[in-house]
């Protein structure tokens, strides 16, 4: 049910808890947040609220609760599925949390990162290198992206064959619920067995269960070395036969295994400057492929170039390029990552 329109006591309340950082009713400064990614979804708020704790947001959230307003939580608004836009009314409170940036704890000895809803995916990514460890998700949108928007959508990313998705890397949340009440389960024991898992609720539950702050993550080791291909087939029951043939030749050492057709090869090459076609002709079917070893570990690339090898014999696909160098492999996986961009560009 749609809740009430804020009234000025509410708005004033919430300004004065906020102050100017974290309170605006602003049109202009709202209009990029009330617009989804694809500029295809347009809302409207009553009011910007951005906290910079956890505390801040139990009070927005107690405060628009007493009043019986509703409230739509947003991280980095990078959505394709308007989740994080506002309705069109106006009635209700955009809550952000991208001021809740803070990296609160990195232990090596748990390998467990805490992070803040707001914090930047490609930031807990360099947070973790610098350490030795990864965060072993990714996505196109990792330079804006949020850990609390992530968790909200239980989103995938791109090394979901080998990590999960990220249910699988979340091992504590600290949240606030409705009632404005502080759900604090950011403890990362590994055998916990205690009752109910209110963490598995509240990931993937978009935000109606209660407003993510922070998260306890799973690190995973450092990459010692890495290899990227990219295959062109005519069938796309040829994908299916291929994955089996890495899995079965290169168990954990494959983490992805993106299906690409060509419709969206040919628009990002239109629309994307940089981008290269990776393969003479054109091929109905793509498949972006990466394996990794950790530090120490046999590196993947001889047995992905083998792989490669036979399915082509086999006629399972036509053609496929491993990337010889970092900077090959980047340009392989920017022609996947760009695929939204494109299509937005293009009017898709």
């Amino acid at each position: 049910m749609p809740g009430r329109p804020p009234g000025p006591e509410l708005l004033a309340a919430l300004e004065r808890r906020l102050g100017s950082r974290g309170f605006t009713t602003s049109p202009q400064d709202m209009e990029p947040w009330v617009t989804d990614w694809r500029r295809r979804i347009h809302g409207a708020a009553a009011a910007l609220l951005s906290p910079a704790s956890t505390e801040e947001v139990q009070d927005v959230v107690r405060l628009a609760a007493g009043a019986g307003v509703s409230i739509v939580p947003q991280g980095g608004n990078t959505s394709l599925v308007g989740g994080a836009t506002p309705p069109e009314d106006g009635a209700s409170l955009l809550l952000s949390l991208r001021r809740m940036r803070a990296i609160r704890s990195l232990s090596l000895d748990d390998n467990v990162v805490v992070a803040e809803a707001g914090v930047i995916l490609s930031d807990l990514h360099a947070a973790a290198e610098a350490v030795g460890r990864r965060f072993p998700l990714s996505l196109a949108a990792k330079g804006s992206a949020t850990v609390g928007g992530l968790v909200s959508t239980n989103a995938g990313g791109t090394q979901v064959l080998r990590f999960g998705t990220m249910r699988a890397l979340v091992l504590g949340i600290e949240a606030v619920l409705p009632s404005g009440e502080r759900f604090d389960g950011l403890s990362a024991l590994h055998k916990d067995n205690r009752g109910y898992d209110l963490r598995q609720l509240l990931i993937g539950a978009e935000g109606t269960l209660g407003v993510v702050t922070a998260a306890s993550l799973r690190l995973a080791p450092g990459i010692g070395a890495r290899a990227v291909a990219w295959a062109g087939l005519s069938q796309a029951s040829g994908a299916l036969d291929l994955l089996g043939r890495l899995q079965g030749r290169m168990n954990d050492a494959l983490e992805s295994f993106e299906i690409v057709p060509a419709e969206a090869v040919t628009l990002v090459l239109e629309h994307v400057p940089g981008t290269r076609a990776p393969l003479a002709g054109s091929h109905t079917w793509n498949i972006l492929i990466e394996a990794t070893a950790p530090l120490g570990a046999p590196d993947p690339g001889p047995a992905l170039q083998e792989v490669l090898e036979a399915a082509m014999e086999a006629g399972v696909i036509d053609d496929a390029v491993v990337a010889a160098s970092e900077t090959q492999a980047e340009a392989l996986w920017k022609l996947r990552e760009s695929i939204s961009e494109a299509e937005r560009v293009g009017g898709l």
